[in-house]
């Protein structure tokens, strides 16, 4: 040891800090010639070596998620606003989605009328053909039967000449009946021949037509069946039971277009909980000493899970944010969807460790020392360091309990105090939001042919309309041109007809079938014209409640598609609101207030619906969330008075954000925070006043909640 007299000693508790990087273990006093010289009006300050517990950690923010299943379809779809919708319960093979069936139903249609039409010219082919037949096969079996009878009447062939002659030779000779009979039969075995293979030869054309058509028929069988397996696949099923967090939100029609593959709505199984919490790379779950969750004060043993550096980047270029997984290791019943994390990273932990301010520290050619105050002399004294928090480091040998160490600065310890204690912890969200995500339609116009006028609307703002009531009168002046036009092209048509029925039915049937088509069509085209101009009302195709009126005054040309009346599904009205951070977490309840159109200010409770992105693929995510509102508030909702529609918002949304319920707090005016690292001083029974480093999960305006090092009835000085 090495002695200097002539220091001035000023023994006092003050605690220094010096702005040193986390986990280093030495601190070199960069720059300076240490020389033990008494100086000048210069006050010395002293702390002494104690035992304390010093951390190097890292908190992550993170959020309980359910495991969450996506579903798309398996090609481009035309989605209908309609099916299960934001915190919603589903059950297994509940449909969650419609898409459009139109399409493929015009194909189902056209593809059986294809089978109907191919089956009704084989059945014709068949009957002209038995009809054709019918005299030749009568024929056939005409000759048969004299065939039949020739062969039971066959004579003999040779017979005695006594019996053909008036001699008496017994000499046989040819049978006159014989030649007869066979020159007959031959004949007709003959025609018979030729009638049945002119039978055999029409049934054979009809029986590779027959083929052709059995083929045929059983391809476009196929197709149909196939066509009808699409249209099934036109609706998405729950595969398992669960609550929809996610869904793409649709036009003010209710429809939006999804492409192949694309997710449109996601269900999370509640019962399965994961933690997703900002992204910890591998090097750094390396280095961690200890791993764990804080959910509302209690610790959680996790596992991490890994993402490798190909995943990572086919993540990030994707433009998806990349999160880190944890999985319970513990019981997590207690644990709901939503709660707000904790993810502590403990690097290093040094407990009960002997320590001195960092700055107390000293290195001169690699040998750390300090300098120790003892009966008004400062002694050079040689020492092995360990870890540093940054503030502090581990003294291993050299110094004792209870040494005063020199320090250079010192700050002042506030003679007010408070305790540590339980108590709750959140953050704040107040922000606009607007009505989205109903079912909603407007109820349009829509007379085809001739010109339609406006008369007056039968509904006013807010009013509840079912199904087929009317929403406003018009008047149709008719296309008199297109009608007369018409008439005459009927005229022409039946007339055509008459000379086609007149020339033979049989020799022009299917110019006649030709023309009865034509004659429907037009005579439908006409009742529809017609049909148009008897129109004097528009009703409502949907049941629910008028949001929005058009401006239109009466006699006002109308065309056909002029939106007239917006109406909305009242049971299924969201509130949205901006959170592109995620701090709304699913389940969150939050205050919704507004003013209606009637002067009144109302307020309700709602709970966040949706599930922020850190659980979503990159089609469902968005920067807002939806908030449910209990049925008994949709009425208020939907009259939540908008005044300026160019930025429609007429709902303040607010909540209580990443809380965390009996937690450790300690007041803010008692803590100090280098480089991220935090310190209180602790003052014993005693009333000595030691630094104590302690590992925060976050701070609000008044406190800092505790993840450890300090414990409930500690006194700590206030600044």
């Amino acid at each position: 040891m090495i002695k200097k007299q002539g220091i001035s000693l000023l023994l006092s508790a003050m605690l220094v800090f010096s702005l040193c990087s986390c986990g280093q273990t030495e601190v070199e006093t960069t720059g300076k010639n240490i020389e033990l010289l008494e100086p000048v009006n210069v006050t010395t300050n002293v702390e002494l070596a104690a035992r304390r517990t010093l951390y190097d950690s890292e908190i992550y923010a993170a959020t309980v998620y359910p495991t969450i299943t996506e579903y798309s379809f398996n090609k481009q779809m035309e989605v209908e606003g309609k099916g299960a919708f934001w915190g919603e319960s589903v059950s297994k093979g509940e449909t969650l989605v419609y898409g459009s069936t139109e399409k493929i139903d015009e194909q189902i249609e056209q593809m059986q009328e294809q089978i109907d039409e191919m089956d009704k010219a084989m059945t014709k082919t068949q009957e002209k053909m038995s009809e054709n037949l019918a005299e030749p096969k009568e024929e056939l079996k005409r000759m048969k039967s004299i065939l039949d009878n020739f062969a039971k009447t066959k004579p003999e062939e040779k017979v005695p000449a006594s019996s053909v002659s008036a001699g008496d030779s017994d000499e046989l000779i040819e049978n006159p009946e014989y030649l007869t009979w066979q020159r007959d039969s031959e004949m007709w075995t003959g025609k018979y021949r030729i009638l049945e293979h002119n039978i055999n030869m029409q049934e054979e054309s009809f029986r590779q037509q027959k083929e052709l058509y059995d083929l045929d028929r059983a391809y476009k069988v196929e197709q149909l069946e196939q066509l009808k397996k699409e249209r099934k696949n036109c609706v998405l099923v729950a595969k398992e039971a669960g609550q929809v967090v996610a869904k793409k939100t649709t036009d003010d029609y209710g429809n939006l277009v999804a492409q192949k593959e694309q997710s449109v709505i996601a269900v999370g199984n509640m019962n399965e909980k994961v933690i997703k919490s900002e992204f910890i790379n591998t090097f750094k779950a390396s280095r961690a000493k200890e791993m764990y969750a804080v959910i509302d004060g209690v610790r959680y043993e996790v596992e991490y899970h890994a993402i490798d550096n190909d995943e990572y980047k086919k993540i990030s270029e994707s433009g998806v944010k990349v999160y880190t997984d944890f999985t319970f290791l513990d019981d997590c019943s207690q644990v709901e969807v939503g709660d707000f994390v904790s993810i502590c990273v403990l690097y290093e932990k040094e407990v009960d460790a002997l320590s001195v301010p960092s700055e107390a520290v000293h290195k001169d050619g690699g040998i750390n020392f300090v300098y120790v105050m003892k009966d008004g002399e400062s002694i050079m004294t040689t020492v092995t360091t360990g870890f540093s928090d940054g503030v502090y480091t581990v003294i291993k040998s050299g110094l004792n309990e209870g040494d005063a160490v020199l320090v250079e600065d010192a700050r002042e310890v506030g003679t007010k105090t408070a305790k540590v204690q339980y108590g709750s912890f959140h953050g704040t969200y107040k922000e606009k939001g607007k009505t989205a995500g109903t079912t909603q339609y407007y109820v349009l116009n829509t007379i085809e042919y001739g010109t339609t006028y406006f008369g007056e609307f039968k509904v006013d703002f807010f009013q509840h309309v079912n199904k087929g009531d009317v929403i406003a009168t018009i008047r149709v002046a008719p296309d008199e041109l297109t009608i007369q036009r018409k008439e005459q092209q009927l005229q022409r048509a039946q007339e055509r007809l008459a000379d086609l029925r007149a020339a033979g039915e049989e020799d022009n049937e299917e110019a006649i079938e030709a023309k009865l088509e034509e004659i429907s069509e037009i005579q439908e085209l006409l009742e529809e014209i017609r049909k148009d101009a008897r129109t004097t009302e528009i009703r409502a195709e949907r049941s629910g409640m008028v949001q929005e009126i058009a401006d239109i005054e009466a006699e006002t040309i109308l065309y056909n598609g002029t939106a007239l009346v917006k109406i909305i599904d009242e049971s299924s009205v969201y509130v949205s609101v901006p959170d592109a951070n995620g701090v709304l977490g699913y389940g969150t309840e939050v205050e919704i207030t507004f003013d209606t159109y009637f002067g009144t200010s109302e307020s309700c409770i709602g709970v966040v619906a949706s599930i922020s992105n850190a659980g979503l693929s990159k089609d469902l995510q968005s920067d807002s969330v939806m908030i449910m509102v209990p049925k008994e508030d949709l009425p208020n909702i939907t009259m939540a008075r908008v005044t300026d529609w160019r930025n429609p918002q007429p709902f303040t949304v607010e909540a209580k954000t990443r809380e965390m319920d009996h937690v450790l707090v300690v007041p803010k005016s008692a803590v100090t925070e280098v480089d991220g690292k935090t310190y209180v001083n602790v003052k014993d029974e005693q009333g000595n006043v030691k630094m104590c480093s302690f590992v925060a999960g976050g701070y609000d305006d008044t406190n800092y909640w505790i993840i450890e090092g300090l414990s409930e009835g500690m006194v700590v000085c206030l600044k």
